[in-house]
């Protein structure tokens, strides 16, 4: 495994584009697939709607931190669902390199811990 510090700046930026399409793939085989909980799909619904939702616990006018929990939300969202459908459902469903799932799974993770717990405890 080539790790990124042995990538240059341009290998990396490409990688990083390339896996957004296939996380919005992921995500709405995710949601199609009956082996993923119901509850764990609904928790990615309320996300959406709160983050197309002109309400928020941090106004998006405020620069920077206003955007801060729509990304952590999403984040938890994301993580919820991944953890939700287990590991052979998501690696089935996934058309990238399983380096890059890890490094999504990875980073996810670390936004969804950020979420306070009492927000956390709401959305399960």
């Amino acid at each position: 495994m080539i790790r990124p510090a042995d990538r240059d700046w341009q290998d990396l930026a490409r990688e990083v584009v390339l896996m957004f399409p296939n996380l919005i793939k992921l995500l709405g085989r995710l949601l199609r697939d009956p082996r993923v909980p119901m509850r764990r799909k609904a928790i990615a619904g309320i996300a959406v709607g709160y983050i197309v939702s002109p309400i928020d616990l941090v106004p998006d006018f405020i620069p920077v931190v206003g955007q801060v929990d729509d990304v952590l939300i999403v984040a938890y969202a994301i993580h919820h669902l991944i953890e939700g459908a287990g590991f052979d459902v998501v690696a089935e469903h996934w058309d990238g390199e399983p380096e890059s799932l890890e490094l999504i799974d990875a980073v996810v993770a670390w936004g969804a811990d950020l979420v306070p717990p009492r927000v956390r405890r709401l959305l399960s």
